[in-house]
């Protein structure tokens, strides 16, 4: 009787070794950041980790009711899949695409006989978001190359036709002088085009120097002051002074730069808020960035939101669409961002800039 009792004893220690065993590698499993699916031969699911459970949304306590070949796209033989991971498409119950990097293992047991399959599966979803960002940047390159170069054939010309235009003006009579201006405004918005493509083309450096914002902004309200007496029917520009701790900042960069920033997004503001609109433009300190807010209306049709800040986007008839691909190119060139936002409830647009304080 003792006997049986010690076999029995012992077999049970053998079959509490082998769960903590089977539960210390369930723990492993789930926490490794690899999918992890273990199948029969036909591709019935016998059980999976909590990431291949997580990306491809089947639960673990249901699985056993799932077969991977009805989740994976297209026609799938695992006898004929190299060990190489290879791209394959799940789909989840749902519909969702998930593209996955998978590897296929041959699971044996004890005496070396096929027994099923080992499923390793990688997401790809960040590599194809990276591999479109790419492509994306290369094209930007390449238009951006070609864009230089026609500036640059087109900018001397464009002179000499203003020239022109500018004598024939002066010996014309009033019946003709209508249409030289209208020409004259023509061309002048082709060479502000063109000045656009020449500073979206060029390489935006920081010569590490800084500069007093107190300075710029003054600068900046006297050029917007000036402007606004100039124009016939501006809309209303109005520039929040400064507050005591931001007259007394300096920021990281070039002066130039940021005038040339916030230049884009008051030409944007105002040719959104029309001749009746009010452009509002303020500033605020937060720790090592200052926030510029530039307020405008009616906001941003929504066809374009996800592509605002790319080149030759816009809303507007007359717009070369780089006026704000400017402006985020230098912002993000030298370390800070510019986002868009509609303020709720409103129909009001809001672009945001922080700029690294020094």
């Amino acid at each position: 009787l003792l006997d049986k009792i010690a076999s029995i004893w012992h077999h049970l220690q053998n079959k509490a070794v082998l769960e903590s065993v089977r539960a210390e590698k369930e723990r492993v499993l789930d926490t490794i950041g690899t999918g992890v699916i273990a199948v029969k031969e036909d591709g019935q699911i016998k059980t999976l980790n909590r990431h291949a459970s997580l990306m491809l949304s089947i639960e673990v306590e249901g699985s056993g009711n799932v077969n991977i070949l009805d989740r994976i796209r297209g026609e799938v033989d695992f006898a004929d899949w190299s060990k190489e991971p290879r791209e394959a498409d799940f789909q989840t119950e749902h519909g969702t695409i998930i593209p996955t990097s998978l590897k296929v293992v041959r699971e044996e047991d004890e005496n070396g006989e096929q027994i099923g399959w080992i499923l390793i599966v990688d997401g790809r979803e960040e590599i194809r978001r990276l591999e479109t960002v790419l492509r994306k940047s290369e094209a930007l390159a390449a238009v951006g190359e070609m864009s230089a170069r026609v500036a640059h054939e087109i900018r001397n010309p464009l002179g000499g036709i203003l020239g022109f235009l500018g004598l024939a003006e002066r010996k014309s009579d009033e019946t003709v002088i209508p249409y030289i201006t209208e020409a004259k405004e023509a061309v002048q918005r082709l060479e502000r085009t063109v000045q656009d493509l020449l500073a979206f083309s060029k390489t935006t450096e920081s010569s590490g120097s800084e500069f007093g914002l107190l300075d710029a902004w003054k600068s900046f309200i006297n050029r917007e002051t000036v402007q606004q007496e100039q124009a016939i029917f501006p809309p209303l520009v109005e520039i929040t002074p400064l507050s005591a701790s931001l007259e007394k900042s300096s920021l990281k960069g070039d002066a130039s730069l940021f005038q040339q920033v916030l230049d884009n997004l008051i030409r944007n503001a105002k040719e959104a808020a029309g001749e009746d609109g009010t452009v509002l433009v303020r500033a605020h300190l937060d720790e090592q960035t200052i926030r510029i807010e530039v307020d405008d209306g009616p906001g941003v049709p929504e066809d374009i939101l996800e592509s605002l800040f790319e080149p030759f986007v816009s809303s507007k008839a007359k717009g070369s669409g780089l006026g704000l691909a400017i402006a985020r190119k230098i912002v993000v060139d030298l370390g800070g961002e510019i986002q868009y936002s509609r303020l709720k409830d409103s129909k009001i647009s809001r672009f945001i800039v922080t700029w690294k304080a020094a």
